[in-house]
């Protein structure tokens, strides 16, 4: 489960229409067996989203079909009350808490939405030395292939990736051909026998 709860001024705009600016007012939620890819990781979606994990399944012989009914029944009065100080705790202390088990998965689906900085951490070592070079087209191919062997969500287009290595630092040429600079790829990163 998600939720946007960043509360920023947003700009819309009707289609055929002039734009205008407001502040959300719902708190969105999104409920999902796997959370999809995020297409980029940075501060704006980091500080935008919780990953609430229910890792819990009733086995099938003991779930109660008419349990929503009978909590509604016997508990709303309670889940009332109980909503009703939560907001007050939130509002005593100014934001929400967030338990680790929450701060966890979040973490977890943003390190599996950020294959670039996995990547660079486990196969690229930054020498800081001009002649140390990557050809683009290797980058691409060798991040695609650690991301497959991996379970990640690999970069769409070599495109793609450069952006995302130029967010985490790194610096590209252009001569004849794209090229990484003051970077090489770790010893013992090689998969499939490639070399640098």
């Amino acid at each position: 489960m998600t939720t946007d709860t960043s509360g920023d001024t947003i700009t819309a705009r009707m289609v055929g229409r002039s734009g205008f600016e407001f502040e959300p007012k719902a708190l969105h939620l999104f409920s999902a067996n796997k959370l999809p890819p995020l297409p980029e990781v940075g501060l704006a979606i980091e500080r935008r989203f919780l990953v609430v994990p229910f890792l819990h399944s009733v086995p099938e012989g003991r779930r109660d079909p008419n349990l929503a009914d009978e909590l509604i029944k016997f508990g709303s009065i309670g889940f009332l009350k109980s909503a009703i100080d939560g907001l007050n705790r939130v509002l005593e202390r100014g934001c929400f808490a967030v338990p680790e088990a929450v701060r966890m998965e979040t973490a977890k689906w943003f390190h599996r939405s950020d294959p670039a900085s996995v990547f660079i951490a486990t196969c690229i070592e930054k020498t800081g030395k001009p002649n140390d070079r990557i050809p683009a087209n290797q980058m691409f191919e060798r991040c695609v292939e650690f991301c497959n062997s991996h379970d990640l969500s690999p970069p769409t287009s070599n495109k793609t990736l450069h952006t995302q290595l130029e967010r985490l630092g790194l610096t590209a040429i252009k001569s004849s051909s794209v090229q990484w600079t003051c970077v090489r790829f770790r010893a013992g990163s090689e998969m499939g026998g490639s070399g640098a």
